[in-house]
């Protein structure tokens, strides 16, 4: 199990925010490394963070966030990349995707091939969700 995934499975069985040394895995030495990816994953939206007496950042999730944390991998890709984009949005990284797996480094490559699926998938969505709004 990766750092991130166990940091994220002791946040969300965590009815409080958590501070990094709360969130430390058994190890003082990794500290810097558990505030490293904290940070990070804070940047993506994917944990929330509150500040606690004003210099110590503790640490939570939503349960928007939670969700996503129990979501499989199979789950997320039906869910993203392309949700609230729009479909010349999407049609133009289909584009660029189709164009990119032409290349001989990326021929035959299977997960450029699942991601540029999942694309079209999402442009037939947005084109149907269009044309019922119309």
């Amino acid at each position: 199990m990766s750092k991130i995934r166990k940091i994220l499975d002791r946040l969300a069985e965590s009815n409080s925010p958590c501070t990094v040394e709360a969130l430390v895995l058994n190890d003082p030495t990794q500290r810097r490394a558990v505030s490293r990816e904290l940070s990070r994953l804070h940047k993506e939206n994917r944990v929330s963070k509150l500040r606690v007496d004003g210099r110590t950042a503790a640490y939570f999730l939503t349960s928007d966030q939670k969700a996503q944390v129990s979501m499989s991998p199979a789950e997320r890709r039906k869910r993203y990349p392309a949700d609230g984009l729009s479909p010349a949005q999407i049609s133009e990284r289909l584009r660029f995707l189709s164009d990119l797996s032409g290349r001989p480094a990326f021929l035959g490559h299977a997960v450029l091939e699942e991601i540029k699926g999942d694309y079209r998938r999402a442009l037939e969505r947005s084109v149907e969700t269009e044309d019922q709004a119309s």
